[in-house]
């Protein structure tokens, strides 16, 4: 039996992509192998995802636990700088490693190597500038501070009051100390963009492009779907064959369009693999800070009760870890570039440009109505260009949700340091928090099958608006250890919602997006997170004093209320003007 193929060209947001490099007439030997190797691509990405995100997480919760080990665990400042500084980067160059993204003069291929290249390397300078900053500490340099729960160290000779960003420096204070902070904040906000040029080409690129080859197997004649080999009978007549995209059943066969059942699936291929992709995500956030934790605990514990916490030996363990951490980023290098370059050989549409390998990729040239402002008070093109996209009101209650310190981030990290939580337990916390966020998953999955995209959204921003209730109650609970407990509760369970949320705008976002701005339109996003992001870490060095941390809960609290009315009213109330 032949089954017969047609070349066709299947329209997105009035764009015309070219599907298939395939033979229009392929026998059901030669359709199983294409089907095989979209499958063989779609795990290659995920084995390179695992490995990215793996040394990302577990670099990110390291750097924030050496940061805090420079001030002797008794500010939150320098943790404050490095957002604010990484924040600052992504925030004002994102849409820049957005359009980078969009460029027609490189391949997919050369831009998303680059990006991996520049990533990992620029994580093994950070690394070494930590081994030789910590290794500069001296015994001398050393006084114990009695505080109530715990002892900790100061800088010999800083006054306690004091609130500037060296009042803590455990390292003496000189202009290569200072060279060697900076180039760390340097390079981690390199690190950081470049990560997030990652996953801008993977999130809202690559996949794409490849959910419509996915797609692009169902065969038609005279526009009519007609059944494929493998596919069953619940009768003997026509009529009573059933069909199905992905897990969305469709019906029987008479009068249904082919284009309808490419797009059913092709939505399926991506709820799919966004929620594969998202569940790789938090298992990493589950098993990465849980393993870096136990890995820095092996080096040194942190423990306030060990006499011999005061030796210079502290430091110089967790130098030893900052070399450890280097090399993992080394070998995560070549497993990337390697995936990478498996991943385009297997699908070749990758290398298609949808016709604009001749254009000019610039931002002027794209379609837009009139630049939001006018004179010196329009905004930007490209932001101009993301408030005209009818999601954008969802994208911007997900960046608020980033104006959060509820998240076992950085400073929620430091802030736990600080209340004497060892290493271990602050890792296996942070860890179970990504198991409960594997549950807001699972229930995108179920929801978006049944309710749709904007019902799923509008349930999830409510369940994390519900549980994060509980952290700011904590607030006025006068038990030390309550509070504590209520906070982490909160803050795990609200997991649930925000996971849930993130999947529903990243697949608005992929499926209501023109291509040719596909990657600037990301970039936005990520800048907007970013901005965001970086407005909680310049809140945390305005509020450094681990004391006054109720004060970010609160505001955390308020960004995510915003959120839910801006969703409400900006996407779930328009539901049924999107295509």
């Amino acid at each position: 039996m032949k089954i017969k193929r047609k070349k066709k060209k299947l329209t997105e947001a009035g764009e015309s992509t070219p599907l298939l490099l395939v033979s229009p007439s392929l026998d059901a030997g030669q359709i199983s192998t294409f089907e095989e190797n979209i499958s063989q691509a779609r795990n290659v990405l995920y084995t390179s995802h695992l490995a990215a995100k793996f040394t990302e997480i577990g670099w990110q919760f390291c750097l924030i636990l050496f940061l805090s080990a420079l001030t002797g665990y008794q500010s939150l400042a320098l943790v404050s700088t490095y957002g604010l500084f990484s924040g600052l980067v992504v925030c004002l160059t994102g849409s820049s490693a957005g359009a980078f993204v969009d460029s027609a003069h490189y391949t997919r291929l050369q831009i998303i190597q680059l990006f991996i290249i520049v990533q990992n390397l620029s994580v093994v300078v950070a690394t070494a500038c930590f081994f030789f900053l910590l290794r500069m500490v001296k015994e001398i340099d050393l006084v114990p501070l009695q505080q109530d729960t715990s002892t900790r160290f100061l800088a010999l000779g800083a006054p306690t009051v004091s609130r500037h960003i060296f009042s803590n420096f455990v390292p003496p204070l000189n202009a290569t100390t200072i060279g060697l902070l900076v180039a760390i904040h340097v390079f981690g906000a390199l690190a950081k963009l470049s990560d997030q040029g990652i996953t801008i080409a993977f999130e809202r690129d690559w996949i794409v492009v490849m959910s419509k080859v996915a797609a692009s197997d169902i065969e038609d004649d005279d526009e009519n779907f007609r059944p494929m080999e493998g596919d069953k009978s619940l009768g003997s007549n026509a009529s009573s064959t059933l069909y199905s995209a992905g897990e969305i059943s469709v019906g029987d066969a008479d009068g249904i369009n082919t284009g309808v059942i490419r797009k059913l699936k092709e939505k399926s291929w991506l709820s799919e693999t966004n929620t594969t992709m998202k569940q790789i995500d938090l298992l990493c956030k589950v098993v990465a800070p849980a393993a870096a934790g136990l890995f820095l605990s092996a080096f040194d514990n942190n423990d306030p009760t060990n006499s011999l916490a005061t030796d210079i030996q502290h430091w110089y363990n967790l130098s030893y870890a900052a070399v450890i951490i280097g090399a993992m980023n080394l070998g995560s290098l070549y497993v990337e570039y390697s995936c990478t370059l498996d991943i385009y050989c297997r699908v070749p549409i990758l290398s298609a440009r949808n016709g604009r390998d001749n254009e000019k990729a610039k931002i002027e040239d794209l379609p837009s109505k009139a630049s939001i402002g006018c004179g010196i008070f329009s905004l930007p093109r490209s932001l101009s260009l993301y408030l005209e996209q009818p999601v954008a009101m969802g994208g911007i209650a997900l960046s608020l949700l980033y104006l959060n310190v509820l998240t076992f981030g950085g400073l929620m990290t430091a802030y736990l340091v600080w209340l004497g939580v060892n290493y271990s337990l602050i890792g296996t916390l942070r860890g179970f928090s990504a198991v409960v966020g594997l549950l807001g998953t699972v229930a995108f999955r179920i929801s978006e099958r049944q309710n749709g995209l904007a019902s799923t959204g509008m349930w999830s921003i409510m369940i994390q608006f519900g549980f994060l209730a509980l952290c700011y109650l904590s607030l006025f609970v006068q038990k030390l250890d309550f509070s504590l407990w209520l906070l982490v509760i909160g803050v795990c369970c609200s997991r649930i919602g925000l996971w849930a949320f993130d999947l529903t705008v990243t697949q608005y976002m992929q499926q209501q997006i023109p291509e040719k701005i596909r990657g600037l339109i990301g970039g936005v996003q990520k800048s907007l997170n970013s901005f965001f992001d970086l407005s909680t870490f310049a809140l945390g060095l305005i509020f450094s004093d681990p004391h006054d941390f109720y004060v970010l809960v609160a505001m955390g609290y308020t960004s995510v209320g915003i959120a839910m009315m801006l969703y409400y009213f900006g996407v779930y109330k328009k539901k049924d003007t999107f295509h």
